[in-house]
């Protein structure tokens, strides 16, 4: 009996003890020796690719031919060969006694008898990961309402709340998980890929220009011109929602119990104003918010008050100084309403031109993401800061410094008022009561923001424009120091060596506590402030030619430092 006749009579068999008797009774013949050729191939070929190959063709004449040879038996088969593969390499004798092929042909045939008396059945085919990945995207669409963000987020419509959420596209891949591990395949990088690839293809994008006039509330779609409140619905393609109910009638008597607290009467707008310009998606006034305290004084309870109500979802907390230092940190800022940095570092910053083009009128930015092309994106994103002590800018420009609205709270200090210190302190219990307010602060937001619109700017009090120059102080102390410290005149009549000056200018930083620049970048700041200034050298000293430095014994005091004087900062800005 051959090789091919066995397999052919233990084919038709119905129990394994029917094959073991034929087993036992059978005499095949023996097959001849392998060449020499094809055993070196085998033995000395490159990599176990050639062990594979040489299974595939000794086996295939044999396996081709029998009629136990199905798909359920391919797939043994492919897993035969994967654990001898495994195997240590065999030896002469080993090659004919253990991996004769009628031999491996006997193994298969003992498996398939055994699965079949244990009445498994066949198995099903199993789909392709290409398969998996199509009907899980096709199941998601017919279960879900779906759309995209500018840098290629699925989103998908909650007709409960009237939303579109993002869960980090955990939900459908979950969904494609099951549909993989049904098929015997573990989820990896790439299957997640195609699969978002493929429904981002056939989502709508959200809009780019989304509308000005229109918020998406806890009941329904809001219009804050006519207050008129429609039902959600998911073409809507917006996707910032704020968990808040419309109330025309609400009131909220505590938040404003909580604003005379920690703010003067001409500043407790200040709030409602903001509240309101960040429900929108409009950059329009560009601005930026600092709020600014020694601490104790409420600022951070009224920055996380901000916070809750605009809801996690709407904003992002990533310190300007990622922003400006790292290329793919402005992809986190896609579809937010609002950036919050809490304790702003007093270090000074990397740059700020991505800042400037964030507050500014709202043109495209280039957005990076690894691994991606960059694209450009339209942000909508606000900048709210807080801090103990000034952050500091290299950046002198216009552009820079007319972005910022300086919020300065000094009217209290908590810790000198037990009581009212373990109150303020309590921020949880504090914020929870106020959010209590929500429909009442929405109420006021909204009218705080056709207000702002009407006359085209925020509510400044005269200690915010202080507050201001002091933050500008700080960051350009040349221009203070000079303005105070330096008169101009005749560029050949007046004079002062360069090293002198900047001698008493490293005096008067090392009094006030701020950071010396070397002589370069100090001569650079002198001839921006002064521009009609020219430099010369006499006999190896440099001078600036056109100005000199003021003394107390030799000039007239400034106007600001009379008593009763207004404002020194506000005098030379």
């Amino acid at each position: 009996m051959t090789a091919v006749q066995f397999i052919t009579t233990a084919g038709a068999l119905k129990s394994v003890s029917e094959f073991e008797e034929l087993d036992n009774t059978a005499h095949i013949q023996q097959q001849p020796r392998a060449s020499r050729r094809t055993r070196k191939a085998y033995e000395n070929g490159p990599g176990e690719g050639n062990r594979w190959e040489f299974f595939k063709s000794e086996l295939g004449r044999y396996l081709e031919r029998s009629p136990v040879v199905r798909e359920e038996v391919a797939l043994n088969y492919a897993t035969l060969i994967r654990d001898t593969m495994l195997n240590p390499r065999p030896s002469e004798t080993e090659w004919h006694d253990e991996y004769r092929p009628h031999k491996i042909c006997r193994r298969l045939v003992a498996k398939e008898l055994k699965r079949r008396e244990n009445g498994s059945g066949p198995k099903e085919k199993k789909k392709t990961r290409e398969e998996c990945i199509l009907e899980t995207a096709a199941e998601i669409r017919e279960s879900f309402v779906l759309a995209r963000d500018a840098i290629d987020r699925v989103y998908y419509y909650d007709e409960n709340r009237g939303r579109y959420e993002f869960d980090d596209h955990e939900r459908f891949l979950q969904m494609l998980r099951r549909a993989l591990a049904a098929n015997e395949y573990a989820i990896g990088k790439t299957d997640k890929e195609k699969l978002l690839i493929d429904l981002a293809l056939g989502a709508p994008k959200f809009w780019p220009d989304p509308p000005l006039n229109q918020i998406n509330l806890a009941n329904g779609i809001l219009d804050v011109l006519t207050e008129e409140l429609q039902p959600h619905r998911p073409d809507f393609l917006y996707p910032n929602q704020f968990d808040v109910d419309w109330d025309p009638a609400a009131e909220c008597p505590k938040t404003d119990e909580f604003l005379s607290d920690i703010a003067f009467e001409d500043e407790v707008n200040c709030f409602y104003e903001w509240m309101g310009y960040l429900l929108v998606p409009n950059t329009s006034r560009q601005k930026a918010l600092l709020l600014h305290g020694a601490g104790s004084n409420g600022k951070s309870q009224l920055a996380k008050l901000m916070t809750r109500l605009l809801g996690h979802r709407n904003y992002s907390a990533v310190p300007l100084a990622k922003l400006e230092g790292n290329n793919f940190a402005g992809a986190s800022l896609v579809g937010k309403l609002a950036n919050f940095e809490f304790d702003m570092s007093d270090a000074r910053l990397p740059g700020s031109d991505f800042f400037k083009s964030v507050v500014g009128a709202g043109d495209a930015i280039n957005i990076e993401k690894k691994f991606k092309d960059p694209l450009d994106v339209r942000l909508y994103t606000r900048f709210v800061m807080s801090c103990n002590r000034y952050p500091r800018c290299s950046d002198n420009s216009k552009g820079f410094w007319r972005r910022w609205i300086v919020w300065s709270f000094s009217k209290r200090d908590f810790d000198n008022n037990t009581e009212d210190k373990a109150r303020i302190r309590n921020s949880e219990e504090l914020i929870d009561s106020l959010m209590a307010e929500a429909p009442g602060i929405l109420r006021k937001a909204i009218g705080a923001l056709k207000a702002v619109r009407d006359r085209r700017a925020f509510t400044e009090s005269s200690r915010m424009r202080t507050a201001f120059a002091e933050f500008k102080s700080l960051t350009d102390s040349v221009a203070v120091w000079l303005a105070s410290n330096t008169i101009k005149g005749d560029t050949t009549r007046i004079s002062v060596q360069q090293k002198a000056l900047h001698a008493a200018y490293n005096t008067y930083c090392e009094e006030k506590g701020y950071s010396i620049i070397d002589a370069g970048e100090f001569s650079h700041k002198v001839l921006e402030f002064h521009p009609s200034v020219i430099t010369d050298q006499r006999h190896g000293i440099r001078y600036f030619c056109g100005i000199g430095l003021r003394t107390n014994e030799e000039w007239p005091p400034l106007a600001s430092d009379r008593p009763g004087a207004a404002n020194t900062l506000q005098e030379v800005f």
